[in-house]
């Protein structure tokens, strides 16, 4: 199991609670039930975090099929001001309970210009703009950025900073 623990150490570490429905949820989904709970239930982190998804092994098929009946949830047409209120309370969130305000400027994962918060500002401008560009819906955060210069979504000199830090 996902679990149990080895002598060795474990291969791959696995979040189970960040399935939908977390702990609760089934492991395995089909697509139908798949799109029932995002279109339902689904929760504005798990856009950002679909942003990200990528097939890793089983059927290509599946995944592209996944992927493209989400890409309207993943990418909305027009993200409303709600929508964009809820992305800046997950990141005031992220600092206050996860990081903590004494560690963002030490932490160079999680805090301040760390590597979670220039993601964090990819993803964002990937869920507000994707839709509408299409070459924006990349999980590599780096050809991301690369399009957002492209675009002018920022100026060229910020987009080689994160390009750098990153």
């Amino acid at each position: 199991t996902f679990s149990s623990s080895d002598p060795e150490g474990s291969l791959f570490r696995i979040d189970l609670r960040l399935r939908p429905e977390g702990s609760a949820g089934p492991l395995a989904r089909s697509l139908e039930s798949m799109a029932h709970y995002y279109y339902g239930f689904g929760e504005t982190w798990e856009r950002l975090a679909l942003i990200k998804a990528r097939r890793v092994a089983g059927d290509q098929e599946l995944a592209y099929e996944f992927l493209r009946q989400h890409q309207p949830f993943i990418y909305p047409r027009s993200p409303t001001p709600d929508l964009l209120d809820e992305i800046a309370n997950i990141k005031r969130r992220i600092e206050r309970d996860v990081v903590g305000h004494k560690a963002l400027e030490r932490d160079v994962k999680l805090g301040r210009g760390g590597i979670r918060e220039i993601e964090f500002v990819v993803q964002t401008l990937q869920f507000i703009h994707g839709a509408r560009h299409a070459f924006l819906q990349e999980t590599s955060t780096l050809r991301a950025l690369q399009g957002m210069s492209q675009l002018e979504l920022l100026p060229k000199k910020d987009v080689l900073e994160l390009d750098r830090a990153y």
